[in-house]
């Protein structure tokens, strides 16, 4: 059977989680007999247009824009790339003939407009919150989870009185932009168009099969399929000997990641510490005010690369994931209960799925008090997490042989 997996971007142009959790997907089902897996996705400068990684054929034929986080890429993206992947993609099922066609995140999901026309099966992987949500974080004006119908009024309303869009930072002449406003409703309207044309769904986490029940459709075409985590590489890694703790943040440094909330959870902390943040952003520059103001023993870092992550990791004791807005999954979250660290993490979104008793210590979303009264107890060693039991859990939970095998399964049943 030939799976056709879509995405907008692929490593090694990631985005985010989304595109290193379709990689390693795509590795692991092009390891089970009977799959032969390819990829269709964006081309950029300086890569083949056509390569076989890991048994993965990759096909980089899509137009799209560079940067998510900016109008201009925002704007290229919409002008380009759907129109580049109905194209690209009738020509390549031509030549290859799929018997399956996997949309991996909501930007890929146009590809249904062609579903009669190819007479192939299509399931579409949700991976987070803009299907449901014009903002991309399902709350609403930036201050509570959102269960309200997104009416052309209500987002309105709540665009005019938040200060991000996704990844995006909403200014004085962005706020009151029509061209931009009327983008971002238009593209939200056109997900809602498609999302319904599928034949399956894979939710990255229950939060999102809950959104997608909100929606209607239907439970018996609806399975969990959680992402797979690179567990070797953090199952290795050895304990630090801090003789004072270290606390990690890895993520951007923008209100919707909540890196700002744990600058103000250290405000009021007088055990020792020693806190990195490496990430990018725009609240960078204010995180560092608050730092230097309050003489925090935290320190600002740049993003490094995914392959850096697990060195990094191994040097801390305490992962913190406050993360403001209900996210679909936390692939940082998942990869610390991996490498033994104590997990503090905000309890929204998809976390919950990783994070229990057995696993790590959840606080109220938003809640800085909360999330010191935690670091307190962390630093005075009040509490802490078994690390051969957390290890069991997640690998039970969470391991690629068992993932690989239920999206396989469901290819199976389709076909």
């Amino acid at each position: 059977m030939k799976v056709l997996m879509v995405s907008e971007y692929f490593p090694p142009e990631s985005r985010g989680g989304g595109e290193i959790s379709a990689f390693l997907l795509a590795r692991e089902l092009s390891k089970e007999k009977g799959i032969e897996v390819h990829v269709l996705t964006s081309h950029f400068p300086g890569l083949k247009k056509e390569e076989t990684l890991e048994k993965v054929k990759i096909h980089r034929l899509l137009k799209t824009g560079r940067d998510p986080n900016t109008f201009a890429g925002n704007l290229r993206r919409m002008l380009f790339f759907e129109r580049s992947l109905l194209k690209q993609l009738k020509i390549l099922h031509k030549q290859e003939k799929f018997g399956i066609i996997h949309c991996m995140n909501a930007s890929s999901a146009a590809a249904v407009k062609l579903k009669k026309k190819l007479n192939v099966p299509f399931v579409l992987h949700v991976n987070g919150p803009v299907l449901f949500c014009p903002k991309g974080t399902l709350m609403y004006k930036d201050k509570e989870i959102c269960d309200r119908k997104c009416t052309r009024l209500v987002f309105l309303d709540c665009y005019m009185n938040s200060e991000n869009i996704g990844k995006m930072r909403l200014n004085f002449f962005s706020r009151l932009n029509p061209g931009l406003i009327y983008t971002i409703r238009r593209r939200f309207e056109t997900y809602q168009k498609h999302m319904d044309k599928f034949d399956f769904y894979m939710p990255i986490s229950n939060y999102m099969r809950k959104r997608l029940l909100m929606a209607g459709i239907e439970p018996g075409k609806i399975k969990t399929i959680y992402n797979i985590a690179e567990f070797d590489r953090f199952l290795k890694l050895k304990q630090p000997r801090n003789k004072i703790p270290k606390i990690l943040y890895l993520g951007e440094y923008s209100k919707p990641k909540g890196a700002h909330l744990l600058v103000e959870a250290l405000k009021g902390i007088k055990e020792k510490y020693v806190c990195n943040f490496y990430g990018s952003g725009v609240l960078r520059d204010t995180l560092e005010k608050q730092v230097n103001e309050n003489n925090l023993s935290v320190k600002i870092n740049d993003k490094v690369s995914y392959s850096e992550i697990p060195k990094i990791m191994e040097k801390h004791d305490i992962l913190v994931y406050p993360s403001a807005v209900g996210e679909a999954f936390g692939r940082a979250v998942l990869e610390a209960c991996a490498a033994g660290k104590l997990v503090l993490a905000s309890d929204i979104g998809g976390i919950p799925d990783i994070i229990n008793s057995k696993t790590g210590f959840l606080f109220r979303a938003g809640d800085a008090n909360e999330l010191r009264s935690l670091l307190q107890k962390a630093l005075k060693k009040e509490i802490s997490v078994d690390i051969k039991k957390i290890r069991q859990e997640i690998k039970k939970k969470f391991a690629a042989k068992h993932i690989k095998k239920d999206v396989a399964a469901v290819y199976k049943r389709l076909k």
